[in-house]
């Protein structure tokens, strides 16, 4: 009878054994996405904090004194769009890192291209400013969306 009850309670603890070790395996899977987005969050807010015009003593009444940096911040959104795009999941998310890397061919707009054709300097280079603005503004909500999503997935 003790044999029994022995090969009985093997087969319990293999059934159990071989249901708990998927469900740890899966569980692991789970905890490296999320380091992958904390890494990826992390990364992303140090992009933005690195051209945020408050934090570089570049903004005064609404106005950005300084010089713009187009082509250092597309090289850095692409190369995080490229590292780290597949890592959300989220459409909404990569829309507008897609978003700031079209706003940073303001030169392209057929406005800025009329009023440079014109010679209307100050107005282009108000356009120039404007979308300045506007890229800076769209990685100001990609941080926020970012983080949001990461505070989501942590619940």
């Amino acid at each position: 009878m003790e044999s029994l009850a022995s090969i009985l309670a093997a087969f319990i603890s293999g059934y159990f054994i071989s249901k708990i070790e998927p469900t740890k395996s899966k569980l692991k899977k789970i905890e490296m996405l999320f380091d992958l987005r904390i890494s990826a969050a992390r990364e992303f807010n140090a992009i933005f904090q690195k051209y945020a015009p408050l934090n570089l003593g570049e903004l005064h009444d609404g106005e950005i004194y300084g010089e713009k940096r187009w082509e250092e911040i597309r090289k850095d959104v692409s190369k995080y769009k490229a590292q780290n795009g597949y890592v959300f999941e989220n459409e909404a998310i990569d829309k507008i890192l897609d978003d700031i890397l079209l706003s940073l061919d303001y030169s392209a707009d057929p406005t800025y291209r009329a009023l440079e054709a014109n010679g209307n300097d100050t107005e282009a280079n108000a356009f120039e400013e404007d979308s300045y603005k506007d890229t800076l503004i769209l990685m100001e909500k990609a941080n926020e969306m970012i983080k949001k999503y990461l505070f989501e997935e942590a619940k």
